[in-house]
């Protein structure tokens, strides 16, 4: 099978109010839904790594196998 290329992400650094509003007028509310829950999802999962990574410093943990010297 062959895999989806995927498109680079577009500069809308100088898009304007009212093509911003066009676009956001025109854009299938369930594709908007979609991309918020998996946003959610990324996001959700960033702060449960990043509490287990919190937690396992306060406890003392070293992910490396040598000594700590300074």
């Amino acid at each position: 099978m062959s895999q989806k290329k995927e498109k680079p992400p577009m500069d809308m650094s100088n898009i304007g109010f009212d093509e911003a509003l066009a676009r956001l007028i025109q854009t299938d509310p369930q594709e908007a839904e979609g991309a918020a829950d998996s946003v959610k999802r990324e996001d959700e999962g960033a702060r449960k790594y990043v509490k287990e990574r919190q937690d396992s410093i306060e406890r003392g943990a070293r992910r490396s196998r040598t000594r700590f010297r300074l």
